[in-house]
C-alpha cells in the first residue's frame, strides 16, 4: 500500500519554493521573473481558505483532545478509551466542519 505524505498548511508555500528552485536551476528562469509571474497568477484568496480551515481543524483537535483528557477516569484503560473517543469525535467534527466551511468559504472567496 502506497502512503501519501501528510499535508500541512504550509504545503502551498513549500511547493512554491520547490518550484522556484527547479525553475531557476533547471529551467534557466531568473528569480525575479519567476517571482513576479507567480504573483500575477496567485492571489491571497487562493491560499486563505486553506489556512482558515487548518486553523479551525487544529482548534477542533486541541479542544476535543483536552476535553477528553481532562475527563479521564479509570487509569490506563480509561486513557485508552478517552483517546479513542477523542479521535472519533474530532474526526466527525472535522468532517462536518469541512463541509460547512467549504460552503461558507466558497461564498466568501468565489473562484
Amino acid at each position: 500500500v502506497r502512503r501519501r505524505p501528510p499535508r500541512s498548511p504550509l504545503f502551498p508555500y513549500t511547493t512554491l519554493c520547490r518550484s522556484l528552485i527547479v525553475a531557476v536551476t533547471q529551467g534557466g528562469i531568473n528569480y525575479s521573473t519567476y517571482y513576479y509571474k507567480t504573483l500575477d497568477y496567485i492571489s491571497i484568496t487562493d491560499v486563505t481558505p486553506g489556512l482558515i480551515k487548518a486553523a479551525v481543524f487544529g482548534l477542533i483537535i486541541g479542544t476535543v483532545a483536552c476535553n477528553e483528557g481532562f475527563n479521564v477516569r479509570g487509569g490506563t484503560e480509561g486513557v485508552g478509551r478517552s483517546t479513542t473517543a477523542a479521535v472519533v469525535l474530532a474526526s466527525l467534527l472535522i468532517l462536518l466542519s469541512d463541509v460547512y466551511m467549504t460552503r461558507i468559504l466558497l461564498v466568501i472567496f468565489p473562484e
